[in-house]
């Protein structure tokens, strides 16, 4: 699956079925995504269309981005962060004496995301666990 997301032409070559093989892919994500619902139901009780916004999608999806698109560990980067993030939230609504109850003390975080998107995409757009990994193996390449 990797060969065919980095090169469709060089999988080809080599003998992959496009077709089946993004087909694989989309039922390994549909399973992921069964098995997280179902999960998530069991945990809460119920599930309801109300309780995942757009928001909270495009959260997501920015901290993917952020942690390191096509890596485990920066899923994990992105929900470190995403699980920390109220804390410093609060920390900064606290240190900048904003009205934790005003418009822009409960929109901080989306505008901290935003930025963060933007900053990390501009100078590490292989995301922070792919610049990690590329710092790595070039420093690795020097010494040999």
């Amino acid at each position: 699956m990797r060969l065919v997301r980095e090169n469709e032409v060089a999988a080809e070559l080599s003998g992959v079925s496009l077709p089946r093989a993004r087909v694989i892919a989309f039922m390994v994500s549909a399973a992921c995504a069964g098995l997280g619902g179902g999960l998530w139901t069991l945990i809460q009780g119920s599930a309801q269309s109300t309780q995942f916004s757009l928001a909270l999608s495009i959260t997501i999806l920015a901290l993917l981005v952020i942690g390191g698109i096509g890596t485990l560990s920066g899923a994990l980067i992105g929900g470190l962060i995403y699980a920390y993030s109220q804390i410093w939230i609060s920390w900064v609504v606290a240190q900048t004496k904003l009205n934790p109850n005003g418009n822009l003390a409960t929109n901080l975080k989306g505008i901290i995301f935003g930025v963060a998107l933007i900053v990390v995409m501009m100078l590490a757009p292989l995301g922070i666990a792919g610049t990690i990994r590329f710092v790595i193996l070039r420093r690795l390449a020097r010494h040999r």
